[in-house]
């Protein structure tokens, strides 16, 4: 259950101020920069998980491009909470390796949230891959 925070609700583990937060290319240039991000990322959630709240992803700007959040210690947000909100993120940008097991997982995610996933997008993942990924320690959801 989150706590009300203002106009948000506070999902995770620290509290933090929305204040501090930065834009998602100011994030992807501090990342390019420097090898990292930590810190608070102002974002507009686009598909969130429907089987367990366990994760969302946001879009890259100018760009199809997603980046799965993934939050820390698994908890969870409301899964009604819809896509196409505001959203402040607290945590750190990584780049970090998806088994393929875990890629399969993510597309029984989509099926379990409606969408139509063929057999061939299944037998195309056949190896490990290095993504790009937000660890969420925290949460704020504009409701």
């Amino acid at each position: 259950m989150g706590i009300e925070k203002n106009v948000f609700f506070l999902y995770g583990h620290t509290d933090f101020d929305a204040t501090t937060s930065t834009s998602i290319d100011a994030m992807l240039t501090e990342f390019e920069e420097s090898g990292s991000f930590n810190g608070a990322v102002d974002v507009t959630k686009n598909e969130v998980c429907q089987n367990a709240g366990c994760w969302i992803d946001f879009k890259k700007p100018d760009t199809d491009e997603t980046i799965m959040v993934f939050f820390r210690d698994h908890f969870t947000i409301p899964t009604e909470t819809s896509s196409g909100k505001n959203a402040i993120l607290f945590g750190t940008l990584n780049a970090d390796t998806l088994t393929v097991d875990f890629q399969k997982h993510l597309l029984d995610d989509a099926v379990e949230n409606g969408e139509n996933v063929s057999q061939a997008e299944y037998d195309a993942i056949s190896e490990d891959k290095i993504d790009v990924t937000f660890d969420c320690e925290s949460i704020l959801i504009k409701e």
